[in-house]
C-alpha cells in the first residue's frame, strides 16, 4: 500500500513541475510572440536560426547537438553511432538561459508554413531535432534564447 501512495504522490509531483514549467513557458513566450511575426514562413524561420541540429545528449540547463551542416543545397548531420572525426568537430553545446522559451514548430511541407505550440524541457529528447536561436559565446557555446523542437508535416 505505501508502495502506491509513494507512486501517487510522485505522480503528483511530476505533474505538478510539468504544469510549473508550462507556466513559466508560457509567459516567457509572450515576450517572443513579436519576434515570431513573420516566422511562419518555413524558410525565414529556418534561415535566421543560429543553429539547427540533434540532440545527442540533454539536461534540464541544456544539452549538446550535432549540427546541421548546409553547404549550397546540401545538408548533413551525423547519424547516431556513426559520427565520423570530422562530424564530431560539428557538435555544439547549448546552454537554456533562464527566460529561454521552448515551443514545438511544426513545418507543413504543402503550404510550406511554420505553427507553433508551447513545448517544455521536458519535451527534449535524444534526436529531437532542434532550431535554435540565440547567441554563441567565444567558447562556442549557444546561449540559447529560443528552442523550437521542430518537426516536418503533411498539414
Amino acid at each position: 500500500m505505501n508502495f502506491l501512495k509513494n507512486g501517487y504522490l510522485l505522480l503528483l509531483i511530476l505533474v505538478v513541475l510539468t504544469a510549473c514549467q508550462l507556466v513559466k513557458n508560457s509567459e516567457n513566450v509572450e515576450g517572443w510572440q513579436e519576434q515570431l511575426v513573420g516566422l511562419e514562413d518555413a524558410d525565414l524561420f529556418l534561415e535566421q536560426a543560429t543553429a539547427k541540429g540533434s540532440v545527442v545528449t540533454y539536461t534540464t540547463k541544456g544539452c549538446v547537438i550535432d549540427r546541421l551542416i548546409e553547404v549550397g543545397n546540401t545538408a548533413t548531420i551525423a547519424a547516431s553511432g556513426n559520427e565520423t572525426e570530422e562530424m564530431l568537430k560539428h557538435r555544439m553545446t547549448v546552454h537554456y538561459l533562464d527566460q529561454c522559451v521552448f515551443l514545438f514548430a511544426n513545418i507543413h511541407s504543402k503550404n510550406h508554413q511554420v505553427t507553433y505550440s508551447l513545448a517544455t524541457i521536458s519535451d527534449i529528447n535524444n534526436q529531437s531535432n532542434l532550431t535554435l536561436y540565440g547567441k554563441v559565446d567565444e567558447e562556442g557555446v549557444l546561449n540559447a534564447q529560443a528552442v523550437f523542437i521542430t518537426s516536418f508535416g503533411e498539414k
